[in-house]
């Protein structure tokens, strides 16, 4: 019997492994175990740790589908252990559906009846669609939930500069002043306002007074320019699609 020639694709998420406790190694050893069991020799692994699917912006998904293409046609098929774990974007589905089949690449999943028939094409692109449908329900809880910390008055992401991460009495996520970094950001604010120095000029002295950026190195022109234009720090907390 010819042996077939295949790769195997695996990804996890951040909150795959919080959540399921899904492993990369788990998906691996059952697309092994798939190929072993079908009599096709794997030439190579590519993987994704701690990356989201909603995009194919990715290297280990960027770097298989290279391989496939510069390979041609010595490559037989692609096995996931799931359609989701390949992309959770149908438009993203159907791009490298078309790129696999130009180059003779059968995609396959362990776990899910897909194949070239009419009714395999159609489980592929409704467990795509599915997977998309599953993050953009998702996205908009994130978002409903940015907006209501926000009408509270709290702040749940990184801390800007001048403030520190906390949590408060009933350990919900929040920020405090930063004893020691807040005094400089006060100082060169009141600077600014005065119109007679410059950017540059105060950050060269926030430096010369000994003021150092998160990685304990020297205040660059992009942190001073974000410090001024941060409308934090006149009072308004700001998200993607909302202020107050």
């Amino acid at each position: 019997m010819e042996v077939a020639k295949g790769l195997i694709y695996y990804r996890v998420s951040t909150e795959d492994q919080a959540q399921f406790g899904v492993s990369l190694e788990q998906q691996k050893k059952h697309c092994q175990h798939y190929a072993d069991t079908n009599n096709i020799k794997i030439e190579k692994y590519f993987h994704d740790d701690g990356v989201s699917a909603k995009t194919a912006d990715r290297e280990g998904l960027q770097e298989m589908l290279k391989f496939c293409a510069e390979k041609g046609r010595k490559i037989n098929c692609i096995i996931v252990y799931k359609i989701d774990r390949l992309t959770r974007n149908v438009n993203d589905y159907s791009n490298i559906l078309v790129l696999l089949n130009k180059l003779g690449i059968r995609l396959i999943s362990t776990t899910e009846a897909i194949d070239n028939t009419p009714i395999g094409k159609f489980m592929g692109n409704f467990l795509a669609a599915n997977a998309q449908l599953d993050n953009d329900i998702k996205s908009q809880r994130v978002t409903a939930c940015m907006h209501e910390v926000i009408e509270q008055g709290r702040w749940c992401w990184k801390a800007p500069f001048g403030y520190l991460n906390s949590r408060d009495e009933m350990n919900r996520k929040n920020i405090i002043i930063d004893e020691i970094r807040a005094p400089f950001i006060k100082w060169a604010f009141e600077k600014y306002a005065t119109g007679l120095y410059t950017l540059e000029e105060i950050r060269s002295e926030l430096n010369n007074k000994g003021l150092k950026n998160w990685k304990n190195k020297e205040i660059s022109f992009q942190l001073m320019y974000k410090i001024i234009t941060n409308k934090f720090f006149i009072g308004i907390m700001k998200t993607k699609e909302k202020e107050k």
